[in-house]
Parts: C-alpha cells; structure tokens; sequence
C-alpha cells in the first residue's frame, strides 16, 4: 500500500481505535487469533473473537485485565463491523479475513501513533478535518481521544492496585461519595497514552494530594481538566491557533500534520535490508533508525563515516575530549557533503549520553518527508542514468552479503508493497505506447496497400509486430522486478528502430524524387543486414563509425554546390547547403558520398549488397535537383538544369564503376535518424547501454532491492514513450503524409 492510501485509510480510522478495549481487539486480529488457531490461518469469525474473550474472563485473575476483557467482549461485534465498513476486514460469507492494508496500518498505528501524544493528537485533529470540520473545541477534539463519562464512571468499581501480593481495590463507595482505601497507582507515561483504569487512577493521585473522599463528578471534573490541559499543550506545540476558544484548522496546520503522520508511518513501513552491527569501544548507535539499513538511504556512505570514525578514535583514545572533537569535525565533513547531495533529509549526531558506556553515540537522523520528496524530485532529475543507479549502489550494496546469507523476501515485500503506485503507472504507459504503436502499424499497413506509389512494405512497418511485443513483455520484466533487464531490452528497440527508420528514409527519399513506382529503383543496402556482412565490413574498415564521417563526405560536394552556385548568382551559405543535402538525401546520393570500392570474397556474395554507378547516376541527378530546389525554394530555370547537370559530372567524374555500402554503427544510424528528426535516440541509446556491460552500478543484486529503481525506470519509460511517439508521427508525416 502506498503512502497516499495509506493516508486516505488514516483519515477515515476513528482516533479511538486506539483506546484500550477497541486496540485489545485491533491487536488480537492483528496477530493473536493466528497463535491460538494456527489451524485456520487467515479466516476467523465473530464467534472466535468473543470466544477467546470469554475463554480468558474465565482463566485470568488479575482484575484489570480481566476488565479489559470484558470491555472487549462488549464491543467486539460493533468494532468488527467498522473495519469492514473502512476496509480493513473483508467478509466472505460467515468469515472475515484482514485486508492487505491491516497488517500495515495496525504497525503505523502500534509503533508510530499510540507511542506519541503529538502523532495522537494530530491524527485526531486530520479526521476530524476530513470530515468536514475547520474550527473545533477542546471537547469536541476529546470526544475523539477519551472515553465517556458513562465510561469513566462505570469503571471505577474496577480500579484496583496491587499491595503486599494481593490485588486491593482502589476505592469503596459509601453513598455517592467514593472513599480512598488505597495509595493509588502513579503513571509516568503521557496522560493521553494512559489506558482508562490508568487515566482514572492519575486523576485521583492529584485528587489525594488534599483528601480521601471525592464524588464521581469530582473525579471526572479533575480527569476532563488533566486531559483538556494536555491537550491544549499538544495543539500549541503543534502550532495551531485559537479563534473564540476554537482551534483552527487551516492548510498550514494539515501541512504540518501530514509532516508528522509521515514521520510515524515510513519507519514502521519503509522496507529495510537489515542491521547495522557495529562493534566499537568508542560510540555506540543511538536509537533503531541510526542501525537499520533502509533501502534507497546511502548506507555506504553511512559505514564509510563509522569506519573512519573507529580511526580517529582509535588515534586519540587517551584524549576524550580530542576525540569528540575530530568526531564532530568529521560529522560536520560528511553532513556538508549529504546536505550538498542530497538535501536536508539525512544528518548525522555525536551526542554524549549518560550511562552509554561509551565516550559517546552517534545517531542518524532522518527526515521522512524531506526523503520522499527527494525520491520523487531524484527520480526525475536531469541526470544521466548511471548517476542515478551510482546512488542506488550506495544504498543497496550493504545487501549483498545479507542475500548470500539468506532470504531477502521481508524485504522484497515490503518494497512491492511501496512501488505499487509506480508499477500501476508503468503498466499505463506501456498500454498507452503499445495502442498507439497498433494504430501505426494499422495505418502504415494501408498506406503499404498503395502499390502505385509505396513499392515495397516501410521497414518500421515488418519491425512492428516485434517492437509491440518487446514493450509488451517489459510488463514481466517489470512485475518480476528485475528493471535492468528492461533498459536492455529498451535499448535494442531504440537501435531496431533506428535501423528501420533509417532504412526507409533512405529509400522512399528516392522513390518520392524519382517519381518512379519502384522500377529501377535500388533497394536501400540496409532492408537486410546480416552478420557475415558485419564481420567481413569490421575487418576490412569498410564501416561507418559515427555521423561526423558522412558529415565529412558531404563537404567536398557542399563545397561543389557552392562554389557552382556563386556563379550564378547564388549566395547559399555552406551550412545551409548541408541541411539541404541531410534532408533530402536518397539511397542513390547517400551511396555516391559513402560507398567504397572492394572486391567482394565469393563466400560473401549476395549478404553484402553492391550497386553499379550507371544505375545511380540519373538518381543522383534527380537527388541534386532536389536539393538545389529547397535552396531555392522557387521552381527551377533552364540555367538551374544546367547547373544540375554541371554538378553532377564533377562529383561523379573520379567515381568508381561499383560501389558496396558501409556497415554503419549503431552509434551512425541514431545520431543519423536524431539528425534528421530533431530527435535524443542516440542520447538514450548510451544511457541504456550502461545495463549491457558489466558495471557494477548496473546490477540489481537482487528483485525488489530498491524503491527509487521503479520510480526512476517509470520517469524513463515516460521520456522514452514521448521520443518515441514524437519520432515515428515525424517519421509517417515527413515519408507518407
């Protein structure tokens, strides 16, 4: 369940779930049915509850439990039906069964709400906000915290203290005035915190401060005033404000409540690889936070800190007060170095601490909300990919000996649990993508049926089918929670792609300037690249390293084209000139600029595709024709034609009878088609390429290892879906709009 349900389920929870009678029976589904009935596993019914009420009230002697007992009992079938109303228990037929959020909410509610006043009080004030109320009194926000007068009242029969062995009670009711028989029982934890015989028990100490009689009003008046002034103290640390003796509820004070049930929810949720053991003569981790290794916290760094901190103790352990004073300075360097990085969320504490044992503690702080946005912001940052999974590396790779040791399924779940939401958007894309890849494949089908002007099917449109399929299969990849493989698999549709573009543009550049309905028209060299081909080109230097090298062939005829033109008059900048070679270039003129002369091995004839000047030289022509008419962007003059053909027997005059093509690299083709369509293939390709070599920054040492690797491969899967669209709606409109 993710953070944002989990605060829709919160804000719909009556606060006095939590109360002692309702908690006794929150916590016996939570966990107790399933050790007295292992046999029934997760279903269980009213009748098991109350029953093992019934069976306790019968095996207890102590007087309060039994109490507590008791008051469970009564309110068992009322409670069982709320959390099937909110969800948290799902009925089949006569049975009950926990919701996949129960589990979750009892943990946040257990070790993150009912261990603070604060958290308490601010979960009430949240509900009472979600259902539609602004300005509250103190009595109104008690209703939600406390137990009823009739509660209150009904109870103090009930109280009793344990004195010289034997359970005593704690008052005698003599009319309608209850005598003290009793030294009554002190708490020491917060009054809100306090169960009812506890709350009853603190009010009566006060009380017994100046008698032993009192009636039961008095004692509710003290209680009321105990609980009304605790309150009041919790709401201004909470920074709230009064109106007419009315809290306000307004968006700071939300803001700030959301900020604290974040604190309690994430450490009880937030999925973790295991401990941090740090044996040390010098300091000691203060506190569960400072020794568990939460995913996505750059645990590494954490350890690199302890260990060069057992140094510089270890160099000035004569010197105690030497030795805090390196320890601070270093907590200083790296909290510089985290806040710099990171942000604010993660700092590091020396503190000294009474009774330790130690000089001193160190203890990790961290800021739950601070850290989720941060995922959120990191995830999308502007970074190159690997940067990204660097970071990754320095929270996971802690990990790695705990997985050789044993099962990480705790922590598996637990980030399953949290990248649901992403996962969910994930699969939206990919379903999104994939129907819109169909409609193309649908509409480049019938633009294929044109015979008259479309000669042969487009490339991208055999490339399809398998292209659909890959993304479609992510969704496993994805579910499995290996995402690795899924930039893997990315980066070869980006180079299939590129490849079928690339082709087409090649060829139906042709087709569209000859006008010719595919006769005598050369098929593009790269319709069918095979190995054999790769290999032999590879051994030969008959390749096509990178873009710069076209660019390169290209210049003599820039130079031709312009020098040419300024004869006539025409003052077309070499830039300019080359944008209009680029955008215009065909099967024909790209082999005229690239090809290479070679005697192709007789083992190889037939895989590596060869072309006869004579077949090319009318295309050329017509390419350049093209090309001097975009310059012009008039209609040509017999004194264009001439020029046409001027340029043509220069660049074709040293040109050999055969030509073979190049085998270009994938880096050629996409920064090609990126060329052509404005487009970051070749950008993408790169970063994806990281997950093909054996970095170790690429390895997701184990499924599920990491929340912020889902959150980042869906930022990608954004971007990568958007380039993509955007490229084959230029790529249809530029060849067959």
């Amino acid at each position: 369940m993710g953070i944002m349900k989990r605060e829709e389920v919160l804000r719909i929870i009556p606060p006095k779930l939590v109360l002692d009678h309702y908690w006794e029976v929150f916590d016996l589904i939570a966990w107790g049915l399933r050790v007295v009935q292992p046999e029934r596993r997760e279903h269980f019914s009213l009748e098991d509850v109350t029953g093992y009420f019934s069976k306790k009230l019968q095996e207890i002697d102590n007087p309060i439990v039994k109490r507590l007992y008791f008051r469970a009992l009564i309110c068992s079938k009322a409670l069982l039906d709320e959390l099937v109303s909110l969800g948290l228990l799902v009925k089949e037929n006569d049975m009950l069964r926990k919701s996949n959020e129960y589990s979750i909410i009892y943990r946040v509610l257990k070790f993150g709400i009912r261990s603070s006043c604060r958290r308490l009080v601010a979960w009430a004030v949240y509900y009472l906000y979600h259902k539609g109320i602004t300005k509250f009194s103190i009595r109104e926000l008690l209703s939600e915290l406390s137990y009823s007068n009739e509660e209150y009242r009904a109870e103090l029969p009930y109280l009793y203290v344990w004195k010289n062995g034997v359970w005593t009670r704690l008052l005698e009711k003599q009319g309608n005035t209850w005598i003290l028989i009793a030294e009554p029982y002190y708490p020491s934890k917060p009054l809100l915190l306090l169960d009812m015989p506890c709350r009853l028990s603190l009010a009566i100490s006060e009380l017994a401060k100046s008698k032993k009689e009192f009636s039961e009003w008095e004692i509710l008046i003290k209680l009321r005033e105990m609980e009304a002034r605790s309150l009041e103290r919790i709401l201004k640390r909470l920074k709230m404000r009064q109106d007419d003796n009315r809290w306000i509820i307004d968006e700071q004070t939300i803001a700030n409540i959301r900020k604290l049930l974040l604190e309690a929810e994430l450490p009880m949720t937030w999925p973790f690889y295991g401990v941090l053991i740090v044996k040390s003569s010098y300091f000691k981790l203060l506190g569960s936070q400072s020794r568990t290794l939460y995913v996505d916290v750059p645990n590494s760094i954490i350890s690199e800190f302890l260990d060069r901190l057992e140094v510089s103790c270890k160099q000035y352990e004569n010197d105690l007060d030497e030795m805090t004073k390196q320890a601070k300075n270093l907590v200083e360097e790296y909290n510089k170095v985290l806040k710099r990085e990171l942000g604010p969320w993660l700092k590091l504490n020396i503190r000294r601490v009474a009774f330790l044992g130690r000089p001193f503690g160190v203890k990790m702080s961290l800021e739950w909300e601070e850290f989720f946005s941060f995922l959120e912001e990191f995830s999308g940052k502007d970074v190159p990919l690997h940067e990204k999974y660097r970071y990754i590396l320095f929270c996971r790779a802690p990990s790695l000996p705990l997985v050789m040791r044993g099962d990480m399924g705790r922590t598996q779940a637990a980030v399953k649990e949290m990248v649901k939401e992403d996962v969910d958007r994930i699969h939206e894309i990919l379903i999104d993508f994939t129907s819109f890849l169909e409609h193309v494949k649908r509409k480049l089908f019938k633009i294929a049926r044109r015979r008259r002007t479309v000669p042969l099917e487009p490339s991208v449109l055999q490339y399809l089918p398998e292209m659909i399929s890959t993304l479609r299969a992510l969704t496993s990849l994805v579910e499995n929670g290996t995402i690795p493989a899924c930039y893997r698999e990315l980066r070869k549709v980006l180079e299939n792609l590129a490849w079928m573009i690339f082709d087409d543009i090649l060829f139906f550049k042709t087709v569209h300037m000859s006008g010719r309905q595919g006769h005598d028209i050369p098929i593009s060299p790269y319709t069918l690249v095979m190995k054999e081909w790769y290999e032999w080109s590879v051994q030969r230097d008959l390749t096509l390293r990178h873009l710069g090298e076209l660019k390169k062939s290209i210049k003599s005829l820039v130079k031709t084209i312009h020098a040419l033109g300024m004869t006539k008059g025409y003052m077309w900048k070499e830039k300019d000139i080359e944008e209009a070679i680029f955008s215009n270039l065909s099967v024909s003129l790209y082999l005229f600029l690239v090809g290479k002369e070679a005697v192709i091995p007789k083992r190889l004839e037939g895989f590596v595709p060869i072309y006869k000047k004579e077949l090319l030289t009318p295309l050329i022509e017509e390419n350049l024709r093209f090309i001097i008419k975009s310059l012009k962007s008039k209609r040509l003059s017999d004194s264009d034609e001439y020029l046409i053909r001027e340029i043509t027997e220069i660049a074709l005059k040293e040109t050999p009878k055969e030509v073979i093509a190049p085998y270009p690299s994938n880096e050629f083709v996409l920064g090609y088609v990126d060329k052509i369509f404005h487009s970051k293939l070749l950008k993408k390709y790169k970063e994806y390429s990281h997950f093909v070599h054996s970095y170790f920054t690429s390895w997701h040492i184990f499924p599920f290892s990491s929340v912020l690797e889902f959150k980042v491969f869906k930022y990608e899967l954004e971007m990568f879906s958007q380039i993509v669209h955007d490229l084959i709606n230029n790529y249809v409109n530029m060849l067959f709009g």
